[in-house]
């Protein structure tokens, strides 16, 4: 039987009961007033916020944690942080990093992660936490806030992806911009501008003058003219003007330009685009390789573009040089065989004795030398087309094999019995009048017929001179392209040039501009550097100047040249302005 305890036994036990509920009323004490001081703590901010004690449970959070990560006080305090609301933090990094707080006094400084959280998606966080200590210095906790960064962020990536997207487009485009201080006078350029210009940011100092260096000197005038009389009248201004660059090569530029001033009045900064319009400017200036703007070469081109889907003979007259055969490779271009073989064959070229088995071909034997059979231009034009040149060179035995050809569509070779069928266009272009060697008997009538179905006549360069400043320029680009450098053609040169009447044409005119490169060494073109016969005749000219009349063509040529200024044009013609502006009221129905 068990003894009953004392009386000092049940008072020792009542006063060990009395102080173990004393130190739990401290604890619970204790507890509440660290819970009362987060609470007072979060209370007070507005952004998420978890209190966490030194054992890393959650004691309490604000309201906008609780919004954010869509849970309550009840589910989550007194738990784990990597354990409340069913997992939703647990994120080892973090676990880690808190813990190095709690141990360490250690603390998190805008630490960014991105997660995908349980219940509301993904997020991008920006962390920071350290450890605090109730106003008794006794218990300690650690503050968690959190940055909602998930919009921001976003928004700033989709900039990212859309100013990415712009500067492709504005790259191929070929748009650059660029913005000038106009205090300290330093330029910056966009890359695209830096590839426009052919140069590099770690080549070039990009200043005013610097780009003024790159502007053609036939626009110089133009582009700094635009830029001083915008800031002076406060406008903007939108112009197109040529670079030259460092190898030779001419760019078109379409520049744009804006100048913002200070509340005083003073230009602080012009702001600018440049976009490289090269094609689109040749495009204009040309058709299909063919370069040209008078109303003639307009006219021929339509004609080409109207022969792209009729599959028939053309006939194509002109003097040599005219670029007989870029018309007729422009029409094969353009039409249904573009993608089939263009085969040219110049007629006067061949011997009289080959001609008929170069464009039918042979078999073995066919005559001495015959070693092999050989296809003829015909065959090896198959499904595309044959452009004769110089047909009217053509013996009378192949006109009428050709005349064959074109009405069935089948031959023989030479030595050959086998008739073979054949799918070709004939384009042919002749350097005299078909007509008229029609009517002294060397050209067939019925082929001529039969080959004239659409005719095209080239005019002479001599007839177009208004042309010549382009072909020029695209001279010089073709050199350029073939390794050839140069600074362009002077003003007086180039007067020389449209001045001369080119006997041999764009042909003459091309051979004339590399003599002159190579004269030039690279510099500028001047009128000595030009082919003698230019400088000769310039000279006769010059001496017969005062009896010659002024030609229509030659002042509208001069007119267009010099932008309608009368008195340039009359410099550029040689005579005074008087005589100009005479001859133009005279003349007024003509010009």
């Amino acid at each position: 039987m068990t003894d009953k305890p004392t009386y000092e036994q049940l008072e020792k036990r009542i006063k060990q009961l009395e102080s173990d509920l004393d130190r739990i009323r401290h604890v619970e004490h204790s507890v509440q007033k660290t819970r009362d001081f987060a609470k007072n703590l979060v209370d007070t901010v507005r952004e998420p916020l978890v209190i966490l004690d030194e054992n890393l449970k959650i004691v309490t959070a604000t309201r906008s944690f609780y919004r954010l990560f869509r849970t309550t006080p009840g589910q989550i305090q007194g738990k784990l942080l990597h354990q409340a609301n069913n997992g939703q933090w647990d994120i080892p990094e973090l676990k880690t990093l808190l813990e190095d707080i709690s141990l360490n006094d250690a603390e998190i400084e805008d630490f960014k992660f991105e997660h995908e959280f349980k219940g509301i998606g993904y997020k991008i966080l920006y962390l920071n936490a350290r450890k605090t200590h109730n106003d008794n210095n006794k218990s300690r906790f650690i503050m968690l806030a959190i940055d909602d960064a998930t919009e921001r962020i976003q928004t700033q990536r989709e900039i990212l992806k859309r100013e990415a997207r712009l500067k492709e487009a504005a790259h191929m485009a070929l748009l650059g911009h660029w913005e000038l201080d106009l205090v300290k006078n330093t330029l910056y350029w966009s890359d695209e501008i830096y590839e426009i210009f052919g140069q590099s940011p770690q080549s070039f100092g990009a200043t005013y003058e610097a780009f003024l260096e790159h502007v053609h000197p036939d626009d110089l005038e133009l582009v700094d003219r635009a830029f001083t009389s915008s800031i002076k009248n406060k406008t903007g201004y939108s112009i197109v003007h040529r670079l030259l660059l460092k190898d030779g090569t001419v760019k078109y530029v379409q520049e744009r330009c804006r100048t913002e001033y200070d509340e005083h009045g003073n230009p602080v900064r012009s702001l600018g685009t440049v976009q490289d319009i090269s094609e689109q400017v040749r495009e204009k200036q040309g058709f299909s390789g063919i370069i040209g703007t008078d109303p003639r070469m307009r006219e021929l081109f339509e004609t080409v573009k109207d022969l792209s889907d009729i599959d028939v003979p053309v006939l194509i007259q002109g003097e040599s040089g005219t670029g007989k055969e870029l018309v007729a490779y422009a029409i094969h271009n353009e039409g249904p065989r573009a993608k089939k073989p263009f085969v040219p064959v110049n007629c006067s070229a061949l011997p009289e004795g080959l001609l008929e088995s170069e464009l039918f071909g042979h078999v073995k034997g066919a005559f001495t030398g015959a070693i092999r059979d050989k296809k003829g231009r015909f065959e090896l034009a198959h499904g595309g087309t044959l452009f004769l040149d110089e047909v009217a060179d053509l013996p009378k035995v192949v006109q009428a094999k050709l005349l064959r050809v074109l009405q069935e569509g089948t031959f023989e070779r030479v030595g050959d019995e086998k008739t073979i069928s054949v799918d070709v266009r004939l384009i042919s272009a002749a350097n005299r009048d078909l007509k008229r060697e029609v009517e002294k008997g060397n050209f067939r009538d019925d082929l001529f017929y039969r080959i004239n179905v659409v005719p095209i006549y080239m005019p002479a360069l001599r007839r177009r001179k208004g042309d010549i400043p382009l072909l020029v320029e695209n001279s010089l680009q073709e050199a350029t392209k073939a390794g050839q450098k140069s600074k362009g053609v002077s003003k007086e040169a180039l007067a020389f040039m449209i001045d001369y009447p080119w006997p041999g044409n764009v042909r003459e005119l091309q051979s004339a501009i590399r003599f002159a490169i190579i004269k030039s060494r690279g510099e500028i073109i001047q009128p000595g550097h030009l082919p003698s016969e230019l400088k000769a005749y310039k000279s006769e000219q010059g001496r017969r100047r005062s009896a010659k009349k002024l030609i229509p063509e030659e002042v509208r040529a001069a007119l267009a040249h010099t932008g309608g200024n009368k008195a340039k044009a009359a410099r550029f013609l040689g005579v005074g302005r008087a005589t100009l502006y005479r001859f133009l009221s005279d003349a007024h129905s003509e010009i």
